[in-house]
């Protein structure tokens, strides 16, 4: 099934993005013009990365003390495994990612989002609780009337090919499959390394479906059929495909039905 987001002035591509989708506001571009907005101030929050500009906030209880909500950030990242950060001051932000920990400036974006994704935990909604969250979509609808419009998409992501690589990845099988993928043993779907026709040099990691790792803090299933910002292999479009960040805000949690 093929699901589409819109988010504010800004048309997002669907899921399962083919691997030649244009790049009209590339990541480099957002970056640079996040650095002249708004910090959103109503700490204490976690940030999600997801494309781009396109970043995702909860908003957290007042009353934590640090260790908590550095570990509620720790566990945000463990289940979806995106860059994740803590804001939790003005000179307070602690980034979680796969790489390790480390600290640096209050996150500026120019897409924020909320309510797509969940928490770790379900907090009580206070009147304090309530009140940041109201500024946080306020702050979300004023970002509307700033963004400039355009498509925000994402790229593959891959390493330099090498001259060997490029001998060895060249070329598909009989089956017209790319002669660098192979089967895995346990889920039987294609993963390995593959030689995108559109982003000449480059060496692509394909993964399987055993790879999946980004999965729903609050319930722990997979935010999506395949890894997140990631590429795999479709044998019946018989091609790589390349899967966004954001098809990850699709997911809907079992028995509790919502998201």
């Amino acid at each position: 099934m093929m699901a589409a987001f819109l988010f504010p002035a800004r048309l997002v591509r669907p899921r399962n993005a083919k691997e030649d989708a244009p790049m009209d506001l590339d990541s480099q571009t957002l970056v640079e013009r996040a650095r002249d907005l708004p910090v959103f101030d109503g700490y204490p929050y976690l940030v999600t990365a997801l494309v781009g500009g396109l970043y995702h906030f909860i908003v957290l209880p007042g009353d934590l003390g640090r260790s908590e909500l550095v570990t509620l950030a720790r566990r945000q990242h463990s289940a979806n495994r995106l860059r994740t950060c803590l804001a939790g001051g003005p000179d307070a932000a602690t980034y979680v990612s796969d790489d390790g920990e480390e600290v640096a400036e209050v996150p500026r974006c120019t897409d924020p989002i909320s309510d797509r994704l969940l928490g770790p935990e379900e907090f009580p909604i206070t009147a304090e609780l309530r009140d940041r969250q109201h500024r946080l979509r306020a702050f979300i609808a004023a970002s509307q009337t700033r963004s400039a419009g355009g498509y925000l998409v994402d790229r593959m992501r891959g390493r330099t090919a090498t001259a060997e690589d490029l001998v060895r990845l060249s070329g598909t099988d009989p089956d017209g499959v790319p002669v660098g993928l192979a089967r895995c043993a346990v889920c039987t779907a294609y993963r390995g390394e593959y030689l995108p026709g559109h982003q000449p040099g480059l060496v692509v990691r394909v993964f399987c479906r055993c790879e999946n790792h980004n999965r729903c803090a609050r319930c722990l299933h997979r935010l999506h059929e395949h890894r997140l910002g990631a590429a795999y292999y479709d044998e019946r479009r018989a091609g790589v495909w390349h899967v966004p960040a954001f098809c990850g805000l699709s997911h809907v949690c079992p028995q509790r039905g919502e998201r």
